[in-house]
């Protein structure tokens, strides 16, 4: 799963002498904008998920200090889900920028943030880190902790072991053709 990426371009692959297994599949190249760099990759499907808007517009943030995202219109806020710019608005849930558009995550969130004002729990904050996501299409896909560019820059990359694994889901065990690709990565020096 490919997070935090804008696409490029898409093109079908004609003709590859260094890797014909890619003849006929679709070359993405994307964006990270977490990191700026640009890459390709082949696949043999893509699905792209656009997320959703913010629905920011015309309801007088600007008023009110709120800095926001120009690009994507979202809030940002610091870790604390306060908005930047102001001193006691907060904001959660699909209107802030770089956060999972999750219903779970916006409802924690919101748990969070009443434990943080009116819980007696100033420090208790939202892991946005450790959150799992999938896509439920017919070749599933799932995700959770930090990704490897991620891990790289926080940790180092001779702190990481990554791993790759092939794995069968049992419903796939009578059809030989496809399997599952699991990676994880691990720092090597707290074992997470």
């Amino acid at each position: 799963m490919i997070k935090r990426c804008v696409p490029v371009k898409f093109e079908r692959v004609e003709a590859d002498e260094e890797q014909p297994e890619n003849v006929g599949r679709i070359r993405c190249t994307y964006k990270n904008l977490d990191f700026g760099f640009e890459t390709s990759e082949c696949f043999d499907t893509v699905l792209l998920a656009v997320g959703r808007d913010a629905c920011t517009a015309n309801v007088g943030l600007e008023a009110t200090g709120i800095q926001m995202n120009e690009k994507t219109g979202k809030v940002l806020v610091d870790a604390y889900d306060k908005c930047v710019g102001t001193d006691k608005i907060y904001a959660i849930g699909d209107a802030v920028d770089t956060r999972q558009e999750l219903t779970p995550v916006a409802i924690k969130s919101g748990e969070r943030l009443a434990d943080r004002l009116f819980g007696g729990k100033p420090e208790l904050k939202m892991d946005y880190n450790e959150v799992p996501t999938t896509v439920f299409t017919p070749i599933e896909y799932a995700c959770v902790g930090m990704s490897e560019e991620l891990a790289t820059e926080t940790h180092g990359a001779e702190n990481l072991e990554v791993y790759h694994s092939y794995l069968k889901p049992l419903e796939w065990k009578t059809n030989h053709e496809f399997h599952d690709m699991k990676k994880g990565i691990e720092h090597r020096e707290d074992n997470q």
